[in-house]
């Protein structure tokens, strides 16, 4: 996946409006990179510790130390360890998409950004959409099952939605090669984890609902309500004018 350049950010500005946290150190330090991953951490960086299905983040903080972490972000207490702020916050993986929406510059506010949601057609309605749009003259961008694109250029897709930093750090990349239009598959577990939480859509496509991923979701409901979050949270919350709603 690419990496767009950006420039560091102070805590502060990366947690305006980011409710609940609770911050012990210096709020005014410069952030130079934002991980998940406490092998991607960098010196100056900002380490977030995910729970995850088979491990969990919280595990990796003295290796995020190790790497030159300046922030840790933890849903956990810790005492601040020497020149190191420390960053406790209710739900780790939403603080991780506004931190990330941030560091960015929230890239989806320059774009149209089209989420299509459903448990069949999604990669189908992208590819329609993404030749209507390309031979309407728009330079547009995809991310979904089949790999993330703008134009000639394609990336493998480790999963349908990325995590949040990395989607971030895409739509960033897409909208310094000139892309003004985005496609995005968006899965019920991307809803689920809060991964395309901070990322502002112009309008949301639900295609169908069946019974899938049942192994992840409890019931059918549970997997309903997940794909709802794009339209009663999402898409409602992110723009000045509510965004269009399509239902098939």
């Amino acid at each position: 996946m690419p990496r767009a350049m950006v420039t560091p950010k102070t805590l502060q500005a990366l947690l305006d409006g980011l409710a609940g946290c609770q911050v012990l150190g210096n709020v005014d330090v410069p952030v130079t990179g934002v991980a998940y991953h406490s092998r991607e951490v960098t010196p100056g960086g900002l380490f977030v510790a995910l729970k995850g299905c088979r491990t969990d983040g919280h595990l990796y903080l003295a290796a995020s130390l190790d790497q030159g972490a300046r922030v840790v972000v933890t849903e956990q207490e810790l005492a601040p360890p020497p020149g190191v702020t420390v960053v406790r916050v209710p739900q780790a993986r939403l603080a991780l998409a506004h931190i990330s929406a941030a560091f960015y510059d929230h890239p989806s506010r320059e774009l149209t950004l089209v989420g299509i949601t459903g448990t069949n057609g999604k990669t189908s309605t992208t590819y329609i959409l993404e030749a209507i749009l390309s031979a309407a003259g728009c330079r547009v961008g995809v991310v979904g099952t089949v790999n993330y694109r703008v134009g000639e250029s394609t990336w493998p897709a480790p999963v349908t939605t990325p995590e949040s930093l990395d989607l971030q750090r895409l739509l960033r990349e897409m909208r310094t090669r000139d892309v003004t239009h985005v496609f995005l598959e968006v899965s019920s577990h991307a809803l689920d984890l809060r991964r395309v939480d901070g990322v502002v859509f112009a309008a949301a496509v639900f295609t169908n609902l069946s019974q899938d991923h049942l192994d992840y979701h409890r019931d059918l409901n549970e997997y309903f309500a997940a794909k709802s979050r794009l339209f009663l949270e999402i898409l409602a919350n992110g723009r000045p004018s509510r965004g269009l709603a399509v239902l098939n």
